[in-house]
């Protein structure tokens, strides 16, 4: 796992836009009211935990993932989508997400799986 793969995760703009601008506006008030119980500092953590763009049971897709990989690390998409149960387009999304780490043109499970489980630590 490396530091890019984590911060290739996509994050919603609008959900990060809202939590930003909500942010500002009470590091405002506070500053106007003299109350600093507020700031404007937000840790990555929340940042990605409130607005990544969640994959719908993420362990039951592990586990899946896990078994696949006993076998190889490294598969084509259409072979992933059939061997996960899920469209190609879901596999799609998850890679244009930032969710699955690419190899080659491939999804590299292992690392894929180490992303989702510190996703999930995370959170």
């Amino acid at each position: 796992m490396t530091i890019h793969e984590l911060l290739n995760i996509r994050l919603d703009a609008t959900g990060v836009t809202d939590m930003l601008k909500w942010l500002k506006e009470n590091d405002d008030k506070g500053r106007k009211t003299g109350v600093y119980k507020t700031h404007s500092l937000i840790s990555i953590r929340d940042l990605i935990s409130t607005c990544a763009i969640r994959i719908d049971k993420p362990r039951v897709h592990i586990e899946k993932m896990r078994a696949l990989a006993k076998s190889r690390s490294l598969y084509n998409m259409k072979e992933l989508s059939e061997r996960l149960g899920i469209s190609r387009q879901t596999l799609y999304n998850w890679r244009d997400e930032g969710w699955l780490v690419m190899e080659g043109g491939k999804v590299h499970l292992p690392r894929t799986i180490e992303l989702w489980e510190l996703f999930i630590r995370i959170i």
